[in-house]
């Protein structure tokens, strides 16, 4: 869910959020089977009326979120073939299935993650109104061979993420310096989006107070000062990197030298939130 939401967000005009349902002080909830239409739009804010319209109960709008015009969900399921991922795409106006695919899942479920990737990227595209819409310069896809590599990152992350704000216990992490590890490896391969995840495990880790933040602190930041293309978003975020780990003098002497040169807009409201806000 998480790889699919980054490349519908970068590779098309749609938005993309990904949700999970998490019990505090165990982790993510596996059901026992998968979940139903009904199920999926209330873990999205939202209910049906008596004539089968969409409608908010108020954690959309209260927010100012935009309701969801599709759902996708995914479960694991054992056929009379063997063991195969399934994906369904909702219409979450009226419950309708847009599509459904279906991948054979070997043991190690190898491959499995870079085919569903571009059945369920394309179907998105085919969808009313998405299309390809606009490709970042900063994102590419990951290459077949490196998507396996690229989830178990991002899966990892989200072990942090979870942790960082309450939800397990630190006993609940398997392997903490693997995860931190596994993010700066990824930044050798084939995206600059690894260095943004090795930006977010890094500070994840300091709010959830790791003893092994300082070993990776220099690490990251020199990582981030050697980026030559100044358009890629993790040098943009280096005033925040130095702000989170309480190196305010160099977050000062970046913006003064660097933030004048940026013309965006949008960036610039959000250096004034992270540095005044």
């Amino acid at each position: 869910p998480l790889l699919l939401a980054e490349a519908v967000l970068f590779d098309t005009n749609a938005k993309a959020t990904s949700m999970f349902p998490v019990a505090k002080g165990i982790g993510p909830v596996v059901s026992a089977k998968a979940y139903d239409f009904d199920a999926l739009l209330k873990m999205c804010g939202g209910k049906h009326t008596s004539d089968g319209e969409y409608t908010s109960d108020g954690k959309h709008t209260s927010d100012g979120k935009q309701p969801p015009d599709v759902l996708v969900s995914g479960h694991l399921s054992q056929g009379l073939f063997g063991r195969r991922v399934e994906v369904t795409l909702w219409n979450a106006q009226n419950g309708s299935v847009l599509r459904k695919i279906k991948v054979k899942a070997p043991v190690e479920f190898e491959g499995v993650g870079a085919t569903l990737l571009q059945e369920v990227l394309a179907a998105i595209r085919e969808l009313d109104g998405v299309g390809v819409g606009y490709q970042s310069p900063a994102y590419n896809q990951p290459p077949a061979e490196w998507v396996d590599y690229y989830m178990l990152g991002l899966g990892q992350f989200f072990s942090q993420k979870l942790r960082a704000q309450g939800l397990i216990e630190m006993a609940q992490m398997w392997n903490e310096r693997g995860i931190l590890e596994t993010c700066f490896e990824l930044c050798n391969g084939f995206s600059p989006m690894p260095q943004m995840l090795a930006v977010s495990s890094v500070l994840a880790a300091r709010a959830y107070e790791s003893s092994l933040v300082p070993q990776y602190e220099d690490r990251l930041i020199r990582m981030l000062e050697e980026i030559q293309d100044h358009a890629r978003p993790a040098w943009r975020v280096l005033p925040l990197v130095y702000q989170r780990l309480g190196r305010e003098s160099l977050a000062d002497a970046w913006c003064k030298t660097h933030a004048r040169r940026i013309v965006d807009a949008r960036y610039h409201a959000w250096l004034a939130a992270i540095r005044h806000g």
